[in-house]
């Protein structure tokens, strides 16, 4: 698929590349309307068949049904006449792998009480999901921000 940033998806704009992977391509949008930006999960167009489809449906579905403050949410499902795409929540984080770089650069480690509460908040959310597993799923390797002053240690 090529690139879509700068491209219109529905009601959606969309703006840079998040992330690639086998089944899509994983972008930030903007909902102009809303004046609120979106992650957008748009499906590799060469896996339009019935069997990758129905897999996206369930997934987005699947995760539709997840509640959870840990737990990405899913706003719409939609195909625009091209496209096959998953509208979720825009949390606006780096990723773990970044944020232990930095720290790395700067001669300091994460705190372990940090890790130790990353850790069971992941695992609480994981717990949620376990009840009701997708069939894929796309998970930035990161804790947000904006929700990490809220946590303990």
């Amino acid at each position: 698929m090529a690139n879509l940033t700068g491209k219109t998806l529905g009601k959606y704009t969309l703006g840079e590349q998040l992330g690639r992977g086998g089944m899509a391509e994983v972008y930030k949008a903007h909902h102009p309307v809303l004046d609120r930006d979106v992650t957008i999960k748009v499906l590799h167009g060469f896996l339009g068949g019935e069997d990758f489809l129905a897999r996206f449906k369930r997934e987005a579905r699947a995760v539709a049904s997840l509640r959870h403050a840990h737990i990405q949410q899913i706003h719409d499902f939609d195909f625009d006449g091209d496209h096959y795409y998953m509208v979720m929540e825009f949390i606006d984080w780096g990723t773990l792998q970044d944020l232990m770089l930095q720290q790395s650069r700067e001669g300091r480690y994460l705190p372990s009480a940090k890790v130790l509460s990353w850790t069971t908040l992941t695992a609480a959310a994981s717990s949620t999901a376990i009840s009701n597993p997708p069939t894929s799923c796309w998970i930035p390797a990161a804790m947000p921000s904006s929700r990490t002053s809220a946590l303990p240690g």
